[in-house]
């Protein structure tokens, strides 16, 4: 795909979910494993249907050429932060206008997950402390994304 399609695509993709339409989107990489995996699909809904975004949620940022799904973990006046289950760090500071939407519904092979579902959504939960407590376990020991290896890369 040539940058022109994908720049008309991107934008396209902004101005639906502007438009209150949900999408679908392909996971082409592992930072929200275990949860969200490489070749996952997620259904993204856009913010303006619950415009109450909270913290521990899973959303879609437009990052200019790409977008990306990231756990919200911090939310300050106008900025929001986000990190990966399974980064080391979090994002940069973001505007809040940057995230375009929340994902509500995770596509395996194997199974559908909708994060509305009270018993999905406890387990989302769960997840998402046991992913705090780990980063803050190795944030403390030093260690840094370098020398990190994903379970399905060793």
């Amino acid at each position: 795909m040539t940058k022109f399609t994908q720049s008309i695509i991107h934008t396209q993709i902004i101005a639906g979910l502007k438009n209150n339409e949900t999408f679908r989107f392909k996971v082409t990489g592992n930072c929200m494993w275990p949860l969200i995996q490489k070749g996952d699909w997620v259904i993204v809904e856009p913010i303006l249907t619950d415009p109450v975004i909270q913290i521990g949620e899973i959303v879609l940022m437009d990052r200019g050429e790409d977008f990306v799904v990231h756990r919200l973990v911090r939310i300050n006046n106008c900025e929001v932060i986000t990190q990966g289950d399974w980064s080391r760090s979090p994002d940069p500071p973001m505007k809040r206008e940057k995230i375009l939407g929340k994902v509500i519904q995770i596509d395996k092979n194997w199974c559908r997950l909708r994060l509305t579902n009270p018993i999905i959504h406890c387990i989302n939960r769960v997840l998402y402390h046991i992913s705090s407590q780990y980063q803050k376990f190795y944030g403390n020991k030093g260690v840094s994304n370098e020398s990190f290896n994903h379970p399905s890369t060793q």
